[in-house]
């Protein structure tokens, strides 16, 4: 008898603490407290939604949330309603991470600037006609807010009223068919943690290419592949292919002055021609296909910056004819494949679980260099029988090291990353070997893993 009752108040006690640790936001409240809204909840995890309909009343809003104070919201969500403001008072009474207001009226988005100490993740408007101007003055009290979205709503200007009243941490702006007549130079500029931009620029002939010259590399690359993208939809069926060669030379100046870091120009240039591609099908999938290579500039100017991260340490030279031989094992990714590879890494970052492995008992990756007298580099690739022998003369023989399907492309990177060459010196390349190195080298690289298996790491020494 006596487990029997120990055994009950165990159960009792653990049905008490779960109740009890219930986080609010995951209960819905009675219906009785919050008509005419109702509350949904999508899935285990989710946090409740609060939901409004068709309401002709704001007070209803705040009667319906403090009512329901002992419960919280994760979302509160106003539909098809007609009000004069969304009163800011229920950000006091309840902690809403995101609001959504779909086809509704207002007169003015809230009564006052509501004060909000708390993380606000999204605010979004779509179909919202508002009777009044856009106050963005009325996000003063926001301190953070992470996502905002306004869609099919009427915003004429995203000026100084706006850089000076949303929150500078926002990552994501979307503002897409609001009739935008005026965009701020700065507004890229100033919202520094911004890590998606989608602006439609509505009425807006020609948006001011500073909008894009001071902002990370991350942006500039997104915002050239968003257009190619939309240059390729309204190519549509009739423009060919997405993929192929964006290589006309009409393009060249605006590639050239992006390469160069000569950003703003650039992508005056990239405009400019843009303007002569948008007459015909074919013609706008091509422009669509340069606009890819513009952005694949940008992610190559950020590979080049791994230099930054390089320490090069002096060393004596080895004797000419004796080699330095380095080797590794292969690798396997266990979680996170390929997230260290540009882009991806500069957008999100990268990690990478790796094992170390041996093949056959040995490390089948590896290369080895000598010096040589001749003021030439000779690469060899491959072990045995030797696959490709690519002979560097002349310094034109190495500039096409930023192809990936030259012949010893990766080889001829590395020469350049260490600053055994430097292709920006007036001096040739016998001339470079020479008084650095007292002459040339001979390089061969070579992997045993079976061709097709994955990523082959090649290492320079």
């Amino acid at each position: 008898m006596e487990l029997k009752i120990s055994l009950l108040s165990v159960l009792l006690f653990v049905f008490v603490s779960v109740c009890l640790s219930t986080d609010p936001k995951d209960i819905c409240p009675p219906r009785n407290l919050i008509e005419p809204c109702y509350c949904e909840k999508f899935c285990v995890y989710c946090h409740v939604s609060l939901k409004c309909r068709e309401l002709l009343n704001q007070e209803v809003l705040t009667d319906v949330v403090r009512k329901s104070n002992d419960y919280q919201y994760g979302t509160f969500e106003l539909r098809d309603s007609s009000v004069q403001y969304i009163p800011s008072s229920i950000f006091s009474i309840q902690k809403i991470e995101s609001l959504y207001i779909f086809t509704s009226s207002l007169v003015s988005w809230f009564d006052k600037a509501p004060q909000v100490d708390y993380d606000l993740d999204v605010l979004h408007l779509n179909e919202v006609r508002m009777t009044r101007r856009v106050q963005f003055d009325l996000f003063s009290g926001i301190k953070s807010l992470k996502r905002l979205s306004i869609m099919h709503t009427t915003v004429r200007r995203l000026d100084e009223n706006f850089i000076n009243n949303i929150p500078k941490n926002l990552k994501q702006l979307v503002v897409y068919n609001c009739s935008l007549s005026k965009l701020d130079d700065n507004i890229l500029k100033l919202f520094t943690q911004l890590e998606s931009v989608e602006i439609d620029t509505g009425k807006i002939r020609e948006v001011k290419r500073i909008l894009l010259s001071d902002v990370s590399s991350v942006i500039r690359t997104r915002t050239l592949s968003c257009i190619a993208d939309l240059l390729s939809v309204k190519a549509g069926v009739l423009g060919g292919l997405r993929s192929g060669p964006g290589s006309n030379r009409t393009w060249n100046k605006a590639f050239t002055l992006l390469l160069n870091g000569d950003v703003t120009k650039g992508l005056q240039e990239l405009l400019k021609e843009r303007s002569n591609w948008l007459s015909r099908p074919d013609h706008l999938m091509r422009a669509a296909r340069h606009y890819e290579r513009a952005a694949q500039i940008f992610i190559q100017n950020s590979v080049k910056t791994v230099k930054e991260y390089m320490v090069l340490t002096p060393a004596s030279l080895p004797d000419i004819g004796a080699y330095i031989t380095a080797e590794c094992p292969a690798r396997i990714d266990l979680l996170g494949g390929w997230s260290d590879t540009p882009p991806i890494c500069y957008e999100l970052g990268g990690s990478v679980v790796n094992v170390a492995i041996l093949v056959d008992g040995k490390k089948p990756i590896g290369a080895r260099a000598c010096r040589t007298k001749e003021p030439s580099i000779t690469l060899k690739i491959g072990l045995g029988e030797i696959n490709q022998v690519i002979l560097i003369k002349d310094m034109k023989d190495i500039l096409n090291y930023d192809q990936p399907n030259a012949q010893g492309a990766l080889l001829k990177a590395a020469l350049i990353c260490t600053e055994v060459i430097n292709i920006s010196y007036g001096e040739t390349l016998q001339e470079q070997l020479l008084s650095k190195f007292e002459g040339g080298f001979e390089i061969q690289s070579w992997s045993n893993l079976p061709q097709g298996c994955g990523r082959i790491i090649l290492i320079c020494t």
